[in-house]
């Protein structure tokens, strides 16, 4: 276990509600999201942290959430995005293939939040840790 998710689960608390991640949702985003976030998932499953207050999540099932929320704006001209994490309060985390953390929902006011730096991400592993 690296550094920062030690740091990460000190402060998080155990995981909740695991699920252990098939070998085929690895191998489906290897190259699209971090190898860093693939061995999370290969080590932690998809789960909640915190009591529930954030959760890693399958991106294959968030797809329809997805495309209802940026299906018909700019932003999927921009990236390919994959939603890797949501939280309890309508917080829904996107991952863009080559922009890495660069947009974010909020869902109780209807935002959709763009990163101040939309360039290519150069090092997707230690964007995914910090």
């Amino acid at each position: 276990m690296d550094g920062d998710f030690a740091y990460f689960l000190k402060k998080m608390g155990p995981a909740i509600d695991k699920r252990q991640v098939p070998p085929s949702s690895i191998e489906r985003y290897c190259g699209k999201l971090p190898d860093q976030l693939l061995t999370y998932w290969a080590e932690h499953g998809w789960c909640g942290y915190a009591d529930g207050l954030f959760w890693n999540v399958n991106p294959q099932e968030y797809e329809p959430v997805l495309e209802a929320w940026i299906g018909d704006t700019p932003f999927i001209e921009q990236d390919a995005y994959h939603i890797i994490a949501r939280g309890a309060f309508g917080d829904i985390f996107f991952w863009g293939e080559k922009t890495g953390p660069s947009l974010r929902i909020f869902a109780p006011g209807s935002y959709c939040i763009p990163a101040l730096s939309k360039s290519i991400v150069a090092d997707r592993d230690f964007r995914m840790r910090i």
